[in-house]
């Protein structure tokens, strides 16, 4: 037995030598993301015989949930030496093994220094935690093999969301995975982790944790009329109270992102941003990419996505795209606006001509938007100003509709749900067409002081045979008329 492995893992497994408060050796905040209820549920559920993956950017959290759901296990019960948590990335780990031995070498050590039997003659209930996991090569072999033996065991794994442009056979886990996304910080999160050790939280916890619930009730059934009754006294509560202190955060969080690393990296803003844009960009493309696929041009790659930066939510072509770069193939630009999307960087909606989910032609007419609208104000150096600036709101409040739509999306039963845009021979657009199964729901934006007309987005309706749509406004009151949910900007990321 590798003694000397033995003693790293066990510094990995602090629970194994001090029991559970061995997992406040971390120091891991007492935050949970909102994933982390879903997750819990799916190790926790008998039935389950999936391995359960999140996959999510740089620093969003996928680590700090690994081990959160750990402490959940040790509090309520589990044998601490029946948890083991292993990191791919650790320094050792890739220092000291060949690639291809690590994995065989880290099971053998716990098998044998910690666990003392045969995984085929465990007893309990055995959980294994592997984070990183994208860091070995053929994962998904290695996966597939140990599931297939049918050992008592739940997995968690997590992987960067590179790991949607490993080379490998991942046809191998489906069915075996159970896949959730973890995204930066939605606003409703961003605004509960800062409201601990405020007289505010008290007040406006139990409000977010109802427009939670009601979220999800939306999400299985796609009703504004009872969204809306499930949501007016919370409005009424919060836009007659602590509106201006929700407002001043709102004001915050499109300067300091998603990533909460970013929020603790000292007091000038300009440091920070920088340190955002080192970390999510530069080290995504440079350092993940590069590992992932092996790219040989990454700096053509961040001039393109310098580029959607400022093209951000405008409308444009891909042979416009392609010759405005001086990218010399179609085919290249196609790849890298793919890499940009499943490295978490972009969202890209083309404009959708029908109410049909799955469109046979795409119109090549295409709107690219930031995963994390931080991110356009740090390549700009732009501070919480911005949100002043009657030139940049308007693709913000669109940039801010447009994260949490993908996001809400992501809690459909489909991977055919889609987000889109609109716009007819005259010009006249709608931001946003969702479609989802069977549903299709348009969503303007209009972030302004009056809200001259709404022709596009009726014609729209009437043309499509559409019973609901959602109007995001600047300040006005929620209301709920003929199928239509009228909501100000601050209240639609609280509750979507």
């Amino acid at each position: 037995m590798d003694v000397k492995l033995l003693e790293q893992i066990k510094t990995l497994n602090p629970w194994w030598e001090y029991g559970p408060p061995g997992i406040e050796r971390y120091k891991d905040p007492s935050f949970r993301r909102e994933l982390f209820y879903d997750v819990l549920f799916r190790i926790q559920t008998s039935e389950n015989d999936q391995i359960v993956s999140v996959v999510g950017m740089r620093q969003v959290g996928k680590s700090t949930m690994m081990r959160q759901v750990i402490g959940a296990l040790l509090t309520q019960g589990v044998k601490p030496k029946q948890i083991f948590y292993i990191v791919f990335d650790d320094t050792f780990l890739q220092t000291q093994y060949k690639n291809e031995d690590v994995f065989e070498r880290v099971l053998e050590t716990y098998v044998e220094g910690i666990l003392q039997t045969q995984l085929t003659d465990a007893n309990d209930q055995l959980y294994f935690f592997f984070d990183e996991i994208t860091k070995l090569p053929n994962f998904e072999k290695i996966l597939k093999t140990m599931y297939d033996r049918k050992y008592s065991i739940r997995y968690f794994i997590t992987g960067s969301s590179a790991v949607e442009l490993r080379k490998g056979n991942r046809e191998s886990l489906l069915g075996r995975v159970k896949e959730f996304v973890l995204p930066p910080f939605s606003f409703r999160e961003y605004l509960a982790y800062h409201l601990d050790d405020t007289k505010e939280s008290t007040y406006i916890l139990p409000l977010l944790q109802e427009l939670r619930e009601a979220r999800m009730a939306f999400a299985g059934n796609l009703d504004l009329d009872q969204l809306y009754l499930s949501t007016k006294d919370v409005f009424a509560a919060l836009a007659s109270g602590p509106k201006t202190f929700i407002s001043k955060h709102l004001r915050q969080f499109v300067i300091d992102s998603g990533f909460p690393r970013v929020w603790d990296e000292g007091e000038s803003f300009l440091y920070r941003q920088k340190f955002l844009w080192e970390q999510h960009v530069g080290k995504v493309l440079y350092v993940d990419l590069v590992e992932a696929v092996h790219i040989r041009k990454p700096k053509e790659l961040e001039r393109l996505f310098t580029f959607l930066v400022d093209l951000n939510g405008k409308e444009c072509t891909l042979p416009q795209l392609k010759e405005r770069l001086g990218i010399k193939s179609q085919i290249t630009l196609d790849r890298y606006i793919n890499y940009l999307r499943d490295l978490a960087l972009v969202y890209r909606l083309d404009k959708t001509k029908s109410p049909r989910v799955a469109e046979k032609r795409r119109s090549g007419l295409v709107r690219f938007y930031l995963t994390d609208i931080a991110l356009r104000h740090a390549f700009f150096k732009r501070d919480v100003n911005v949100f002043d600036d009657p030139h940049e709101i308007g693709g913000i409040a669109e940039n801010l509709v447009c994260v949490v739509l993908e996001n809400f999306l992501l809690l459909g039963p489909t991977t055919s749900d889609s987000l889109g845009y609109y716009r007819d021979r005259n010009g006249k657009e709608v931001d946003f067409v969702a479609k989802m199964g069977a549903h299709v729901l348009p969503v303007e934006v209009k972030y302004r002081n009056d809200i001259a007309n709404l022709h596009a987005l009726d014609q729209l309706c009437a043309d499509w045979k559409l019973s609901q749509s959602i109007v995001v406004t600047k300040d006005f009151d929620m209301t709920y008329k003929n199928g239509r949910l009228s909501v100000p900007l601050w209240f639609f990321l609280l509750t979507f």
